[in-house]
């Protein structure tokens, strides 16, 4: 998730797209709104992980295989109760509020923002890079409802500059072609380009046909990719029904619900476009289905139900030739992972039962304990136990089978159990467990966006500031990216000791780029949050609210001007 934005939504009628860096910190004083974007995240992305193609959620009424059971069933039914039940499942989406525990949230009523003058909420991000995602939720229901109703949802792809829009109150989609590319369009190429030269240098001596194979796939995709624009002229635009009046539309494999309809929409192109196919008697019923779309193609009708407003034969040709260009940068599945790390009180508990899953250090250690740990992860976990203070190693043994019992060894080698640890380093070490199961599973090219509620709380100010430190390299090293919420003036402070170093670099080395930023929520309702701005030199170009930063130095004032009139008055 690159950027997230949303109306109507609990605090804020209209929160502006905010940009997530590599490291986001939200900071400000209480109330001031940070909850509610970390609220905003988790909250869209329980839908988007959660939101399943309704024609393969339920094996047994949507089979993927069509099974001769399944077969008769369809002859059985009827065409108008087979259109009014696709009908229902595909246009009914709802949004769930009361997915994410830890959102506090339950209802659609509570979600809403409390003086909204329509009852619509909606968000908007950026998916797994290349994609922009705009969805709307409306009320369906009394004030208990749990869930409402999904009436939009706008897909943009990024690299090829395409949109895809579902109104679904009405059954109908549209899509727009742009003449122009998407502003990840010149990345991607490079990208996939250089991977074309990486992988040349390596089969060089290969004579293996499917690596061959590869090559000569990657390379036609690149080619096709640049002819697309190349012969594109102008935007074009046209309409489809989500749900249409033939029946054979159990092609959408994709178990997530936006990739299932993107997919639609692109085998129905695929299977219009095609007019060179001939009926010879041998197809199945999906085929034939395809082919009689490409005769009425032929024949010079152009289906409504299929496409409504092609301006000529022009784009027809256009799109049948790069229709297979738009499949290669749709997304098989819109959703980032996401893990929130959330603030927790801690307990000086001996045992850690497995089955309590209300203890969030009973969770993170019985996953830590499963998770077949590496030796690189098991080193990383001490090197910061050590850098910490905690100890020089840790194990985590099984007792009874369900419960287990967490040991630290200290630097002179004693053992003690981590219950006899003070709560700072029990703090520390429940960040330590989650984030090496993290590192420890994870793929370097995909790993979950890593939410942290008030890290520092327990902590030594000396402790809050190697806080930055941790967040820094993990994100340099294992590029994991944080949303960081925190009153910690001191973790703040570390970040900009980091950005001063990393441009005080010597001229013959690469300097880095800056991974931080910090977002100050004031409370102010026209300007609800502000960017921090870092220098080159690592201080701000913008200032903190009162009570921030200066509100030790205000103490200090205060204690020099009392100090001031005692010497007065002596």
């Amino acid at each position: 998730m690159k950027e997230i934005g949303f109306k109507n939504f609990r605090k804020y009628k209209d929160f502006k797209t905010m940009t997530l860096k590599p490291i986001t910190i939200f900071t400000g004083g209480n109330n001031a709104g940070k909850s509610t974007v970390v609220k905003a995240i988790l909250t869209l992305n329980e839908f988007l992980s959660g939101a399943q193609n309704p024609y393969i959620k339920d094996d047994r009424e949507f089979p993927i295989q069509q099974n001769d059971v399944y077969q008769e069933e369809q002859k059985q039914e009827s065409p108008k109760k087979k259109l009014d039940r696709r009908m229902k499942t595909l246009l009914d989406n709802r949004f769930y509020f009361n997915k994410n525990y830890f959102t506090h949230i339950g209802t659609f009523k509570r979600a809403l923002y409390n003086k909204a003058t329509e009852e619509v909420i909606s968000f908007d991000t950026i998916v797994n890079n290349y994609h922009d995602l705009s969805i709307s939720v409306e009320r369906d229901g009394d004030d208990d409802a749990i869930s409402g109703r999904v009436s939009h949802i706008v897909l943009r792809d990024r690299v090829l500059n395409v949109e895809y829009e579902f109104d679904f109150n009405a059954n109908s989609s549209k899509v727009t072609l742009h003449k122009m590319p998407g502003v990840m369009y010149e990345d991607y190429l490079e990208g996939r380009k250089a991977l074309l030269e990486m992988r040349k240098e390596k089969i060089a001596s290969s004579t293996a046909s499917s690596r061959r194979s590869f090559l000569s796939r990657l390379q036609q995709e690149i080619e096709d990719m640049e002819s697309y624009f190349n012969e594109i002229k102008h935007d074009i635009t046209f309409s489809l029904k989500i749900v249409e009046d033939y029946p054979n539309d159990d092609y959408m494999q994709s178990d997530d619900l936006i990739s299932g309809l993107v997919e639609k929409i692109l085998y129905d192109l695929d299977s219009t476009m095609d007019s060179d196919a001939e009926i010879t008697g041998e197809e199945d019923e999906n085929d034939r289905h395809r082919f009689r779309w490409r005769r009425k193609l032929r024949e010079g009708e152009v289906p409504p139900v299929v496409i409504s407003d092609l301006l000529g034969t022009d784009y027809l040709k256009f799109i049948a030739k790069h229709v297979n260009v738009l499949r290669r940068t749709y997304p098989s599945r819109v959703a980032d992972e996401v893990e929130y790390i959330y603030a927790h009180a801690v307990t000086q508990n001996v045992i850690y039962h497995a089955k309590d899953k209300s203890d969030y250090l009973v969770r993170v250690v019985d996953d830590y304990a499963n998770a077949s740990i590496t030796t690189a992860t098991k080193r990383w976990m001490t090197r910061w136990m050590s850098s910490f203070g905690i100890g020089k190693d840790c194990v985590v043994e099984p007792f009874g089978g369900e419960s287990n019992i967490v040991k630290i060894i200290n630097k002179d080698g004693s053992i003690v159990n981590l219950a006899d640890k003070g709560m700072g380093s029990i703090q520390l070490m429940t960040l330590l467990f989650r984030l090496a199961t993290i590192i420890n599973e994870g793929n370097p090219n995909y790993m979950p966006l890593v939410l942290v509620e008030e890290p520092e709380q327990n902590l030594h100010p000396n402790l809050q500031s190697k806080l930055a430190e941790l967040f820094w390299e993990l994100n340099q090293v294992y590029r994991i990216p944080f949303v960081i919420e925190t009153h910690s003036e001191y973790l703040i402070r570390k970040t900009q000791v980091i950005v001063a170093e990393m441009n005080s670099a010597n001229d013959d080395e690469p300097k880095k780029q800056n991974p931080f930023v910090v977002y100050y929520f004031s409370d102010e309702k026209k300007q609800p949050y502000y960017e921090m701005r870092y220098k080159e030199n690592g201080m701000f170009q913008d200032e903190f609210g009162s009570g921030f930063f200066d509100e030790a130095t205000n103490m200090f004032m205060q204690i020099a001007l009392k100090d001031s009139t005692l010497e007065d008055n002596d």
